[in-house]
């Protein structure tokens, strides 16, 4: 079965995109707005017009390093920086085929 695009999963409730529950434990923030590492960094765009995201990754409700490739990562923010829209798709397809097992082990 294949993935469907990550955009197909976000929503903007009028203050940011909801967070995507993949089932497996973890959850993706996938953030664009003026404040948030991303381009262009503006509100009220939709999210075929951003290029380059902003991207947390949540284990039980705390955000988490999930050590996935070698995407920038703000050790002080916890988040994932100007992540352009080909490679959130890559972390998206990458963070959701990680099993229950899997996502135990993170941030341990």
């Amino acid at each position: 079965m294949s993935i469907k695009h990550f955009t197909d999963y976000l929503f903007h409730n009028g203050s940011h995109w909801n967070r995507i529950d993949l089932g497996n434990g973890l959850q993706l923030s996938i953030q664009g707005g003026m404040l948030n590492y991303c381009r262009p960094r503006q509100h009220g765009l939709r999210a075929n017009q951003y290029t380059e995201w902003e991207i947390a990754v949540f284990k039980e409700g705390e955000m988490i390093n999930p050590q996935c490739k070698s995407y920038e990562f703000s050790e002080e923010d916890n988040v994932f920086c100007y992540v352009p829209t080909l490679k959130v798709q890559e972390l998206f397809e990458e963070t959701n085929r990680l099993t229950k097992e899997e996502v135990e082990r993170l941030g341990s």
